[in-house]
């Protein structure tokens, strides 16, 4: 590994007003959880109209509140970073990605603007039929498209696409 990248991206889920949003509806998620517990149990009254048993509620709402702390741990610190050396693109999300592609393997690149929706289903690890590709991306519309020596075809998403794709100009006039 190359100590001194000729391209360095780190990029985190959406901009603050997703990120906020994302928050209210775990707590929302966790707190309805947790007053329908406190309700139910040390108040007596059943929660809602057909209410579950004790037992049930219980594990539902440790259940409710494992999930909504896991969804909110990796949702708060899923992290896109790209990086760029003499050798290599080197793309991580952990927990899910660990990805490196030799220079050797890159027969072309361009950057560009896409429509993650209705390109690739949304954000994150995604595969697309009508693009035949890859696309591995955490916010925003633009990235990197690559076309492998094999043919695959892969889009990094970046909010510097341009840099992106002078580093790896750069890189593979050296290889």
């Amino acid at each position: 590994m190359n100590a001194n990248p000729i391209f360095f991206e780190e990029q985190q889920t959406g901009p603050p007003w997703v990120r906020l949003l994302a928050g209210c509806t775990c707590l929302l998620a966790g707190g309805t959880a947790i007053y329908g517990a406190y309700q139910q149990l040390y108040l007596h009254q059943p929660f809602g109209n057909r209410p579950m048993s004790d037992r049930a509620l219980v594990i539902f709402t440790i259940s409710m509140l494992v999930f909504v702390v896991a969804m909110a741990l990796l949702f708060f610190k899923m992290r896109l970073t790209t990086r760029v050396d003499a050798q290599q693109i080197h793309v991580r999300m952990l927990p899910f990605l660990n990805r490196r592609i030799p220079l050797s393997q890159v027969a072309r690149w361009e950057p560009c603007t896409y429509r993650p929706i209705l390109d690739y289903g949304g954000w994150g690890i995604r595969y697309s039929w009508r693009q035949k590709g890859w696309a591995y991306n955490i916010s925003g519309n633009r990235g990197l498209r690559l076309e492998l020596t094999s043919g695959k075809r892969l889009l990094i998403g970046s909010q510097h696409p341009e840099e992106f794709a002078a580093a790896l100009a750069g890189a593979t006039e050296r290889v």
